[in-house]
């Protein structure tokens, strides 16, 4: 069992862009999401403490276990619904350091949602969840492809439209999926 904690709310990677309207106006591009707030490239100008309202894409991403894989390699990710969120929001804190899944610098700004709607809230939890079961088959056919080579071609596919871009080693899609992953405990 690990020793960290376990999250309130857990987190999605989000792959998009934020429009921001405070003291000035920002564009951004997404990290992650939660029901309860937003990970974003850092904006320098937001104070912390500063409220803002904002924008942002939310994909509607569909529920890959429950796809036929014929159809699900007919997907493509340009192709899904995006609804465009809109909340104000709180900022919470800037985070600046080490990669936790890879080389090189982080430079990160997280808001907290304030008073968003049970409407918003449904719609950021069900991509939460969505997502979770997508990494969830994503990783079992990672697990299941040193049994057998099955899924290899699911797995790339899966992993493209969930954002992870063209699979070239499947020991850092892996590390990725399961830090991913733990975001969402």
């Amino acid at each position: 069992m690990s020793d960290r904690p376990q999250r309130i709310f857990p987190r999605a990677p989000l792959s998009g862009h934020v429009l921001g309207f405070g003291k000035d106006i920002f564009k951004s591009q997404t990290l992650n999401v939660s029901i309860a707030g937003l990970l974003f490239e850092s904006v320098e100008s937001l104070e912390v403490g500063s409220e803002i309202s904002m924008a942002f894409d939310l994909p509607v991403i569909k529920d890959f276990t429950k796809t036929k894989e014929e159809k699900l390699f007919q997907l493509d990710k340009g192709e899904f619904q995006r609804s465009v969120i809109r909340v104000k929001a709180k900022v919470a804190r800037h985070f600046q350091g080490k990669n936790p899944i890879g080389e090189g610098e982080v430079n990160q700004t997280a808001v907290e949602f304030v008073d968003i709607s049970e409407e918003i809230k449904d719609h950021l939890q069900k991509y939460v969840d969505r997502f979770k079961k997508n990494l969830e088959l994503l990783l079992h056919d990672i697990e299941e492809l040193g049994r057998s080579n099955t899924h290899g071609g699911r797995i790339k596919k899966v992993a493209e439209l969930l954002g992870y871009g063209e699979v070239h080693k499947i020991s850092i899609l892996r590390q990725r999926v399961s830090h991913h992953y733990q975001g969402l405990q």
